[in-house]
C-alpha cells in the first residue's frame, strides 16, 4: 500500500477516492463499463462513476493541493495496465520529493447491488455510506477547462467531515475536492489545473480486500463513530522518533488512526488536544501491567470525536476489533 497513498484524494493528492472500489473483494473492476454505462442520473451514481474512473484512466496531471504545510504544486503520473495501477507524484515546490504507489485496487466499498450479493463481507456498501452522508447534485461548473458536475456529500451526524467533489462530465474523473468542517470552512482542498495524456484502460483490474478483522493484542477502541471499520495500513510508524503501532479505521470516505507505543519521557507529547496543521490530535498516557503507553488519535473527524475515541480505549488480547 505504501505510505497510505490510497486513502483519499486529499491524503494521497491523487485521484483515488477513499471508497476505492465499486466491486466486491477478490473480484475484478471492469473499466470498460465506463464507456458502456448511461450518463449518471443521481448524485450517488456520479459518485460511483468517479470511484471507477479514478482507477481506470491513465493520465498526466498538474494539480494544486492546500492542506497541512500550505499550498503545494504537484505533477501526477497515473498509469494502469494488467499488473494494476502505478502512480508517481512529484512535489514541485520546496525540497525535491516524490511518492510512488504500485499494486492492485483496495476494495473498501461496493455498489448497493453488489453488496446484496456479497454475503457477510466487512466492506461497506453505498447504502452504508448513505446512513452517514447525504449525496446531492449541487450544479455544474468548469475545472481545468473541462465541464464538471458538482456533488455535495454532507455528514448526517456531525461525527465526520463533509466533502464536495467536482466530477468531469466526460470521464467521471474527480478534478477537485474539498473537505469541510462543521461550519463549512475548508480544511483541505485539491484541484487539477491541467490534464494530459488521458486514456481509458480497456481491461479489468483485480482487487484485494482492504478490510481487516485482526484481533491482535493491544489497545482497542471501545467506541467508534457509526460505520467505521478497521482497514489495512502500515502497522509500524515513528512519531517524534518513538516507534508506535498504528491501527487505521474508515467509514469508506473518512478515516482516523490510533497510534500506540511505550511512553518515552524525552519525546512524550503532552496529554490533551494538539494542533496538527489544520487538524487536531488527541493524546493520552495510559498504564497497563506496569507499562506506561502513549496513545495518539488523529483523523478526518471533529475534535469531540477524537476525544471520545481516546477516552474509550481498553487493552485486549482476544476481543475482535470493531
Amino acid at each position: 500500500m505504501g505510505k497510505l497513498l490510497t486513502l483519499s484524494l486529499l491524503g494521497s493528492v491523487a485521484f483515488s477516492l477513499t471508497v476505492v472500489s465499486s466491486v466486491r473483494a477478490d473480484d475484478e473492476m471492469n473499466c470498460a463499463k465506463l464507456t458502456q454505462q448511461q450518463p449518471p442520473a443521481t448524485a450517488l451514481q456520479w459518485f460511483e462513476r468517479g470511484v471507477l474512473a479514478g482507477h481506470c484512466y491513465r493520465f498526466d496531471a498538474l494539480a494544486v493541493r492546500f492542506g497541512p504545510g500550505g499550498f503545494k504544486t504537484l505533477d501526477i503520473d497515473h498509469g494502469v495496465n494488467e499488473d494494476g495501477e502505478h502512480e508517481l507524484i512529484r512535489f514541485l515546490d520546496g525540497p525535491s520529493v516524490q511518492l510512488e504507489r504500485k499494486g492492485h485496487v483496495l476494495s473498501d466499498w461496493r455498489s448497493e447491488q453488489q453488496s446484496q450479493s456479497a454475503g457477510g463481507s466487512l466492506s461497506p456498501s453505498a447504502s452504508d455510506l448513505q446512513k452517514y452522508y447525504r449525496f446531492d447534485i449541487a450544479g455544474t461548473d468548469r475545472v481545468a477547462n473541462r465541464e464538471v458536475v458538482v456533488l455535495n456529500v454532507i455528514s448526517h451526524d456531525g461525527m465526520r467531515y463533509s466533502h464536495q467533489f467536482w466530477f468531469d462530465k466526460s470521464t467521471g474523473l474527480p478534478l477537485k475536492q474539498l473537505m469541510l468542517d462543521e461550519s463549512g470552512h475548508i480544511l483541505e482542498a485539491f484541484q487539477v489545473a491541467q490534464l494530459n495524456a488521458l486514456e481509458l484502460y480497456p481491461g479489468s483490474l483485480s482487487t484485494i480486500d482492504s478490510t481487516s478483522s485482526s484481533n491482535d493484542m493491544g489497545w482497542q477502541p471501545s467506541w467508534l463513530p457509526g460505520g467505521y471499520r478497521r482497514v489495512l495500513a502500515e502497522s509500524d510508524v515513528e512519531i517524534n522518533g518513538v516507534p508506535m503501532a498504528r491501527r487505521l479505521y474508515s467509514d469508506g470516505l473518512s478515516s482516523l488512526s490510533i497510534f500506540t507505543g511505550s511512553l518515552n519521557n524525552k519525546h512524550a507529547l503532552r496529554e490533551g488536544i494538539h494542533g496538527l496543521g489544520i487538524f487536531q490530535a488527541a493524546v493520552r498516557h495510559v498504564e497497563h501491567e506496569g507499562q506506561v503507553y502513549q496513545i495518539v488519535v488523529v483523523g478526518e473527524v471533529p475534535t469531540a470525536v477524537l476525544s471520545k475515541v481516546i477516552s474509550n480505549l481498553h487493552w485486549s488480547d482476544t476481543v475482535p476489533i470493531p
